[in-house]
């Protein structure tokens, strides 16, 4: 019984955030998320028996779309790359679905016009060569649809359970049942409103930031036990490391990173300690890690772009530094469907507060070199994202979106997070009251998302901001259930936090002053 209650924390923000992806689940017209008939096509192709579409040929030249406005020559040659054609049975061709994509003052009431296509068809994905890993087994169920509304129904559900099993992985290496004021702060600051979006839509984004999260957790959970963890924490660590290695291109450039940050946090006597008591299991998520990340490889070699590494002179005349990075702060925050939908400018604010408070109470006691790992955790979040779009995506052609580096920047609130574990009972009350406050905007901001990207879908974002009395495009069930759903989610997603924000009665303080002299060592 005891053990039951110790976990019940976890039971209800597990099942928050499934009620708040079953939300966006229903209100986010199909084909509405970003680059959503891309993926579905790439997931056809391969539940048809294509792991591989065929390449284009020389003369193809793509249509131009607001996404494209104009291509280069070596853009083209870019996109023939990374394109693939894939045959598409009767019955299931995406076309004229998200026809309201790009045009931000119309509501999503063409979709309901549109007419499927009766006859097989060739078709191209941009996304044609991306690595299969989160297609296969959603790609394997599609095959059971008979329309493209059926099989998009079947990818988006098994996209958003990956998503919430790395999420549950995440929540239980982050909950201590001993301690107050847990890292499940953390967790619920880096799975932003942005995150939950993409976990309900086709898109390889959404397991790979998820990923991210539940392998920072497992890594930190990995140094909070004396003398070692429990034998799960590895297998957590094995499959979110895994997921995020073979989720895309960069995923072992993540994977490198997060165990670079590992290694610092840890410190050498920590390291060593880990290492003679658990010297096996570190081996075998060792080389299970080595082994995707040389899979991801592999694949990349045999089938990947071959994109033009060239570091920037200087920033892109168009854009600086300060400015993209806030721009990819709010994306990553929140900015829906094909990047046309924002949240409200206050929102965004409401974030920074949360994650303010959060970070004040985290360091009120950390230690000298905790404070140290912080503020370089905090840089490398701004340089990476930078460094990224410098030396390899404008090179290339490409932009930056937020979304792109989310599984990496999840990293300073997560480790922000374990700091306010650590240092909880020591923090006056005042300061613990502070870092509390940040749990209703969090839950608030989720059903603020879903209400934003609502709006634009039931009636541009032009329509009535009380739009649900009359909208032009409703989802299943209407958007009665769709936000009382999320209103639900919201609300259980805050008991959630506040109950893991109290420590258990058994805590003695002698556990207390034991871990306070741990954090200080390290």
């Amino acid at each position: 019984m005891l053990r039951r209650r110790s976990r019940s924390p976890i039971a209800r923000a597990v099942a928050a955030y499934g009620l708040i992806l079953l939300s966006w689940l229903l209100s986010t017209p199909p084909f509405s998320g970003t680059d959503e008939w891309s993926h579905y096509l790439r997931a056809i192709g391969i539940a048809h028996g294509s792991w591989i579409g065929q390449k284009l040929a020389d003369s193809y030249v793509p249509a131009v779309t607001p996404f494209i406005p104009a291509m280069t020559p070596e853009d083209l040659d870019l996109f023939r790359q990374f394109a693939r054609v894939v045959h598409v049975p009767p019955g299931m061709s995406p076309g004229g679905y998200g026809c309201n994509a790009f045009h931000h003052l119309q509501s999503a009431r063409c979709n309901d016009a549109v007419t499927p296509l009766p006859v097989a068809s060739d078709e191209v994905t941009p996304v044609g060569i991306y690595i299969p890993t989160f297609y296969l087994v959603p790609a394997l169920i599609s095959r059971a649809a008979s329309t493209a509304l059926g099989a998009m129904r079947i990818l988006r559900t098994a996209d958003a359970m990956t998503c919430l099993i790395l999420l549950a992985i995440a929540l239980l290496c982050a909950y201590d049942a001993s301690r107050g004021g847990s890292s499940l702060l953390g967790v619920a600051l880096a799975a932003t409103p942005m995150a939950l979006f993409l976990g309900a839509i086709l898109n390889p984004n959404s397991p790979e930031i998820f990923a991210g999260i539940a392998f920072g957790c497992s890594l930190l959970r990995l140094l909070r036990d004396e003398p070692s963890p429990p034998r799960w924490v590895y297998l957590g660590a094995a499959a979110s490391g895994v997921s995020l290695a073979l989720a895309r291109s960069l995923g072992p450039a993540w994977v490198a990173l997060y165990l670079l940050a590992f290694a610092l946090v840890a410190g050498t006597a920590k390291l060593r300690a880990l290492w003679r008591a658990d010297r096996l299991p570190l081996l075998a998520l060792a080389a299970t890690l080595a082994i995707a990340c040389a899979g991801n490889r592999l694949w990349e070699a045999a089938y990947g772009a071959h994109v033009r590494i060239t570091v920037a002179a200087s920033p892109n005349q168009e854009i600086s530094s300060r400015a993209l990075l806030l721009e990819l702060a709010k994306e990553a925050i929140g900015y829906f469907q094909y990047l046309d939908t924002p949240m409200p400018g206050f929102a965004y604010k409401l974030y920074a507060l949360a994650f303010g408070l959060l970070t004040i109470a985290a360091l009120w006691r950390a230690t000298i070199r905790e404070r140290l790992l912080f503020a370089i955790g905090g840089v490398s979040t701004a340089v990476v994202p930078l460094a990224l779009y410098f030396a390899v995506l404008q090179g290339g052609g490409f932009g930056l979106q937020g979304r792109y580096v989310l599984p990496y920047i999840v990293i300073a609130p997560l480790f922000a997070g374990e700091l306010l574990r650590r240092h909880w009972s020591t923090l006056p009350l005042v300061v613990r009251t502070s870092a509390l406050a940040s749990i209703p905007l969090i839950s608030f901001l989720h059903f603020l998302g879903i209400y934003a990207a609502g709006r634009r879908s039931a009636v541009g974002l032009n329509g009535p901001k009380f739009f649900p009395l009359q909208p032009e495009w409703s989802p299943p069930g209407g958007w009665g259930l769709s936000l009382g759903l999320a209103a639900i989610g919201c609300a259980l997603l805050a008991t959630a936090l506040a109950a893991g924000s109290r420590p258990k009665a058994s805590t003695t303080k002698a556990a207390i002053i034991g871990e306070v002299g741990v954090s200080a060592r390290r």
